[in-house]
């Protein structure tokens, strides 16, 4: 397990006097807490439709290697992981991605997903691709050297699987899928 303080972005601070750290990966001794924070975090669309995809504390809990969780004052404020596509093992899923509501606009989401890259190039994986509906996640996906896939990119059928589930509620907003080149940042 890997602790690490973040460097904030320009412009972005935490509170006065409060640290973020990082740690990765999560441990099962955190799971409780990672389940209650995702609860909170669970947006829905007017549609119905969440923005941070269901699972079952099982299936969290077989993301724990790679889950990275971050703390202020020892609380959990932020979580997200990556998880490697099966038919794809040079590419790495980044989500999960949930920051606590009174902690954002403090630098945390950046943060994660950057380390969480360090981490998958560190498994030497060439390619993370991020599926979001989430306004706020999109913009930072775009500002970010991130390039939203085309039609008929190699990950299309992720995206169409979420897509699918969007339109189950008959959500207007469908998400997006993002990609990121580990080989060339």
């Amino acid at each position: 397990m890997t602790h690490a303080h973040v460097e904030l972005p320009a412009g972005l601070v935490p509170p006065e006097g409060k640290t973020i750290e990082l740690v990765y990966p999560a441990t099962e001794m955190v799971l409780r807490e990672i389940i209650k924070l995702r609860e909170q975090c669970s947006s829905i669309t007017p549609g119905g439709a969440s923005l941070l995809k269901p699972l079952e504390p099982s299936e969290l809990w077989a993301l724990l290697p790679t889950t990275l969780t971050a703390w202020q004052d020892d609380a959990l404020v932020g979580t997200a992981y990556w998880q490697s596509l099966g038919d794809r093992p040079d590419t790495a899923m980044i989500g999960g991605i949930a920051v606590d509501e009174q902690s954002r606009r403090n630098g945390i989401c950046p943060q994660m997903v950057a380390r969480l890259l360090q981490e998958c190039r560190e498994e030497g994986i060439l390619w993370a691709i991020s599926i979001t509906a989430h306004p706020g996640l999109q913009r930072y996906y775009a500002n970010n050297s991130w390039q939203k896939a085309e039609a008929g990119s190699p990950w299309q059928a992720q995206l169409n699987i979420s897509r699918a589930r969007y339109a189950q509620t008959g959500e207007a907003h469908l998400p997006e899928l993002y990609v990121f080149d580990l080989d060339a940042a």
